[in-house]
């Protein structure tokens, strides 16, 4: 990406039948072009599985309010190839403090994201330090696009190199996203990691 990935250990929290079955559908999924999600319980039961479409998968707020675990797929296809998957949008993470479940995980081309919430997980301050993080990550993405986006205009990038800087420019986005959420475990009282693939 050049913007190197810190991967960590696995989530402590997913142990047993729970992460059979979650890995079973990230082994499944992660390549797939659209999103799914799956929702299980703190024994690996299935609560829920929905298709989505290529940016979004929605849920019952039966699964949100009674799953233990939810997984879902980041994809990228067509020219986003190259592109990382990512961690979690800030939708995600809005879910993850608002709902009842413990464990969020994303799965795509890197490894799999995933954020579990701890016995002293601080709701309200997760929610305004992700929103903050955001805002920042974000603005540098924002003037990063609008300085390759003037150089392609003028003439002084050809279009493939303009993909190339824009998808890095993506890339480097997502990677500061993942280090916020790295950076504020031990602030509000939860578990974060990047996963490699086993399979």
């Amino acid at each position: 990406s050049g913007s190197p990935l810190h991967y960590g250990e696995s989530d402590p929290s997913l142990t047993g039948e729970a992460r059979t079955t979650i890995e079973d559908f990230e082994h499944k999924r992660w390549k797939n072009k659209i999103e799914y999600s799956r929702f299980i319980d703190a024994n690996g039961n299935i609560v829920e599985d929905n298709k989505g479409g290529k940016g979004s998968v929605k849920a019952s707020l039966h699964a949100r309010m009674t799953a233990d675990v939810m997984s879902h797929n980041h994809p990228r296809s067509g020219e986003d190839a190259g592109l990382l998957g990512g961690t979690f949008s800030t939708a995600d993470l809005n879910n993850f403090a608002r709902f009842n479940q413990t464990t969020y995980r994303a799965t795509a081309a890197e490894g799999t994201y995933s954020i579990s919430k701890l016995s002293g997980f601080d709701k309200s301050g997760f929610s305004q330090y992700v929103k903050s993080e955001n805002s920042k990550n974000y603005a540098v993405y924002k003037s990063s696009m609008t300085t390759i986006n003037n150089s392609y205009q003028s003439g002084d990038l050809k279009y493939s190199d303009y993909v190339s800087a824009a998808h890095k420019a993506f890339n480097t986005y997502l990677v500061a996203e993942h280090n916020s959420l790295r950076s504020g475990q031990k602030l509000y009282g939860y578990h974060y990691t990047l996963e490699r693939r086993s399979k």
